[in-house]
């Protein structure tokens, strides 16, 4: 064939050109007429697959990336654009091996970094994109997306201290990221090093900087008749199917609607039709893609007489909103685990259980307000399995139970599961989690925790290891365990009520915040308060007392659903009865304040 190398490059550096310029099907027609004038053009075969990518010729993209490794097998650039038309082909597995060979050739382009950390975070591939991230934030240490993006690949992989640090340099870069700042503060509620004290001038400091108050504070129209109905506003963005519609619904849905008007604004972007939560409210109006201003321009519209946030720091918060105090009382409900920080939110509904008076009242920007009977409540999902027989039975041995994310994976924890593993013989413990990584031998989220058992002298062969699974095989693979093991400082919520539920009894310890109190409050609430210690030793004693006994153990498993059953704990009609007399409370004390000469 004639080969005219100078137009050859000619085309080629055109349709590099187009490539840059987004103009993908000039370029790829660019490339093909240097093919025509120089079929061996080495640059343009290492080229033309990522233009056919780009121009959304994927399968395409696929076949000219395989022919042109065949000659040039040691092109990161080739392994890459391979890697991201097999991810857009659905073949995983393949994609994973061409970013890793992508990596293994150049581990510093940023190129295939970010391209590898985008593929490895949407395929739930969290080891591998922790350490892209890590990568990334070396790469581009002065951009904070770059920090950011190690931040959250290392939360997946339960590295609390690199997540923080991350975290901490994003917002160094850039102060404004009210978002990352959330994640923040909320990522530091589960360190041990934190006290009350520095969590809340943490969360004090996220207000200072992200919450402006509006023009309109403190002036409202609402009629400050003391015994009207109210009208009660839920901005948050919790309203929507996942593991907090397993508390809110049963208040909701026994609210006395002659007596209180209930308004959702919910801020979650996913706008579900479906949506559980929309026959509970009287009004609804999704606010997810609305500005703060558009947002207190709807709640002063409906003239909110209390405005309950059951978001705080967790996604898709708008806790901004609240700082701007668009209605005459706000009030937190403890979805969250910790203050808001928000001074313009006035109280904050707990009890005794979980902040116990004279104890935590200076953990919070917020006034309490303790319900008698508890706070929380759970709805167990509609279909679950039995619990069955206490699996020790059968099995010859006890099984423990770690339910909790790695984040919460603390050397005191650690140090505790492994005492208790060596305390009673024989026993297993069962690691289980919604992290992927958990079902692939040999990555880093799974030999992490094993390589730090072993150090404390943890036989590997005594753990198992569970990733994700759907929620009615998660709760027949919670009922495998006899005994689950919580975590400190910050304690379960959804997972202890699901132990529960399953007959799987818990061991907790009560912490010194209202985060390390919560599966006490629920134990203590069912009757169950010999399975909550004070203190690390008796966590540890607890467990292995409880162990010993595997008759007990098997009694109790069979009566443990029904005890919950009958618990305050799912007494919906009793806890929205309380909260509505707390609303009556602070309702009536705003009226007279209103009617008091300034």
């Amino acid at each position: 064939m004639l080969v005219c190398p100078s137009q050859a490059v000619w085309h080629h550096n055109l349709a590099v050109g187009y490539t840059l310029a987004g103009r993908c099907a000039e370029a790829v027609a660019a490339f093909e007429s240097c093919f025509a004038l120089d079929s061996d053009h080495v640059e343009a075969h290492i080229h033309y697959p990522t233009a056919l990518l780009e121009a959304g010729e994927v399968e395409r993209a696929v076949a000219a990336a395989r022919r042109s490794l065949r000659s040039s097998r040691d092109s990161s650039q080739l392994h890459r654009t391979l890697g991201r038309a097999l991810a857009e082909l659905g073949q995983i597995a393949e994609a994973v091996d061409a970013f890793l060979e992508s990596l293994r050739l150049d581990p510093e382009n940023p190129k295939t970094l970010s391209a590898a950390f985008a593929f490895f975070f949407d395929a739930g591939e969290e080891s591998l994109a922790a350490q892209c991230g890590s990568g990334l934030a070396q790469a581009f240490s002065d951009q904070s997306a770059a920090w950011l993006r190690c931040g959250s690949a290392h939360v997946r992989t339960g590295e609390l201290q690199v997540a923080v640090d991350a975290y901490r340099k994003a917002l160094e870069i850039a102060s404004t990221l009210a978002a990352t700042h959330s994640v923040l503060v909320y990522v530091l509620l589960m360190d041990q090093r934190e006290t009350p004290a520095s969590l809340l001038a943490a969360h004090r400091d996220w207000a200072a900087r992200h919450c402006v108050p509006s023009g309109l504070a403190n002036l409202f129209p609402n009629s400050p008749d003391p015994n009207r109905r109210l009208r009660i506003g839920i901005l948050s963005g919790e309203l929507v199917a996942g593991s907090g519609s397993h508390f809110l619904p049963p208040i909701l849905r026994n609210h006395d609607r002659e007596r209180f008007e209930l308004f959702a604004y919910s801020a979650n972007p996913f706008h579900v039709e479906s949506n559980p939560y929309r026959p509970l409210f009287d009004h609804w109006q999704d606010v997810g893609s609305l500005t703060d201003d558009e947002i207190e321009g709807a709640i002063r519209h409906d003239t909110i007489d209390i405005l309950v946030d059951v978001s705080g720091h967790l996604p898709h918060r708008r806790l901004t909103v609240f700082g701007r105090k668009p209605a005459p009382i706000q009030i937190a409900y403890p979805r969250y685990p910790g203050t808001t920080g928000v001074d313009a939110i006035d109280y904050r509904l707990t009890d005794e259980w979980t902040d116990p008076t004279g104890q935590t009242e200076t953990h919070y920007c917020e006034k309490l307000l303790r319900l008698p009977g508890g706070y929380l409540v759970y709805q167990p999902p509609e279909a679950t399995p039995q619990s069955g027989p206490l699996p020790a039975l059968r099995n010859g041995y006890v099984t423990f139970g770690f339910f909790q994310t790695p984040l919460k994976l603390n050397s005191d924890v650690l140090d505790s599961l492994a005492s208790i593993l060596a305390n009673v013989d024989n026993s297993r413990l069962l690691i289980h989690y919604a992290v992927n990584d958990f079902d692939r031998p040999g990555r880093h989220a799974r030999e992490r925790i094993l390589q730090a058992l072993a150090e404390r002298n943890i036989d590997p062969a005594r753990l198992t290891f569970r990733g994700p699974l759907p929620l009615y095989q998660h709760l027949g693979l919670v009922a495998e365990t006899d005994i689950a093991l919580d975590s400190f400082p910050y304690s379960g919520q959804t997972t202890t009520c699901e132990c529960l539920w399953m007959g799987v009894p818990v061991v907790t310890l009560a912490g010194d915040r209202h985060a390390g109190r919560v599966s006490a409050a629920i134990l203590r609430r069912a009757k169950l308060d010999d399975w909550v210690a004070e203190s690390v030793p008796e966590y540890i004693a607890i467990a292995a007392r409880k162990a010993s006994s595997v008759a007990d153990l098997s009694a109790l498993r069979n009566s443990l659903r029904n005890q919950f059953a009958s618990s305050p704990v799912m007494d919906g009609a009793r806890v929205a009865r309380e909260i509505e007399a707390a609303y009556r409370s602070v309702w009536q004390e705003w009226c007279n304040q209103s009617h008091s000469p300034h």
